[in-house]
Parts: structure tokens; C-alpha cells; sequence
């Protein structure tokens, strides 16, 4: 919640680099206004309940649906 009250205080001259656990945190970045436009997916590890879709991202429902509503906000997830 923090970085949705604050990054708007950044200069539009500002790089910003947001580092997130899962895509559901991201979702809420976007959700809560913060302007993002391009997710990388990375080493989002294997266990009970999820399954693998690259060598590296093993996803679920959960992270899924965080990633269908990030789309369907304009940001592209590769």
C-alpha cells in the first residue's frame, strides 16, 4: 500500500525498477494506480498445487486470475 501512496511523488525523469513476490502483488500495484506497463516473470518456483508452464514459472489459479486482470489493464507479462 505504501508504494501506491508514494510512487506518484517520483519525477516522471525517474527510472523505477518495482521488485514483487508474486503477480498478486503486482495486480495490486496496478490495481491501486501505480503506472505500470510490462511485468518479466521469472522464477516463480514449483510446489504442491501449481504447475509448470516454462522451465522457470509454475503458476496457479490464484497467480493466474493476478495475471488475467494485470492484462486486462494494459500491462504486458512476458
Amino acid at each position: 500500500q505504501k508504494t501506491i501512496d508514494v510512487i506518484h511523488k517520483a519525477s516522471e525523469k525517474q527510472k523505477i525498477f518495482v521488485l514483487c513476490n508474486s503477480p498478486t502483488d503486482v495486480a495490486r500495484l496496478v490495481e491501486g494506480g501505480v503506472p505500470l506497463t510490462h511485468c518479466n516473470v521469472g522464477n516463480m518456483h514449483f510446489h504442491e498445487g501449481k504447475r509448470q508452464i516454462a522451465k522457470t514459472v509454475s503458476v496457479d489459479e490464484k497467480d493466474i486470475n493476478a495475471f488475467e486482470r494485470m492484462v486486462e489493464r494494459g500491462v504486458t507479462c512476458t
